[in-house]
């Protein structure tokens, strides 16, 4: 966090978070569609979408998991704290939300080149929603914390 920090001195808590959803949700765009292609190999391709489905989305956790963490950090929350522990499970469930979009296309017996846009936009949609939901939860959080110590600081007066 130190780094984006000097990288961008004038931004505040909330700018920078953003910067980094959206250096994600790029990445997103392309690992959603990635996920996808092997469905487009004609006889093996069934087989190597599972292995795809299955690294992709794993690689995708992960990487929705260090955003909230990162997110987190700048906005100096522990990242040890069980508190953390919600906000993973609610990772995982948008990212499993995510992947079924794709997913959608097959089961619809449309053109499976419908599924790489499909899987692109459902990734970026899902980083976007866990960032923005970080934002919001940790600046709620920021405010009541801050609320609380004007309160604590009349009261002392």
């Amino acid at each position: 966090m130190k780094r984006i920090r000097e990288l961008y001195p004038n931004d505040s808590t909330e700018q920078l978070a953003r910067r980094l959803i959206s250096s994600k949700a790029q990445l997103s765009i392309v690992s959603g569609a990635l996920t996808h292609l092997p469905m487009l190999v004609p006889g093996i391709g069934q087989a190597l979408q599972l292995i795809g489905l299955v690294g992709g989305t794993t690689v995708m956790t992960r990487m929705h998991l260090y955003l909230i963490l990162e997110i987190a950090l700048l906005y100096e929350k522990d990242i040890d704290d069980a508190a953390r522990l919600p906000e993973i499970a609610g990772v995982a469930s948008a990212v499993a939300l995510g992947t079924a979009a794709p997913l959608l296309v097959q089961l619809l017996d449309l053109n499976p080149l419908y599924a790489l846009p499909a899987g692109a936009i459902s990734a970026a949609a899902v980083t976007l929603v866990v960032g923005e939901s970080a934002i919001r939860m940790y600046r709620v959080e920021e405010s009541v914390l801050s609320a609380e110590a004007v309160d604590l600081a009349e009261v002392a007066s």
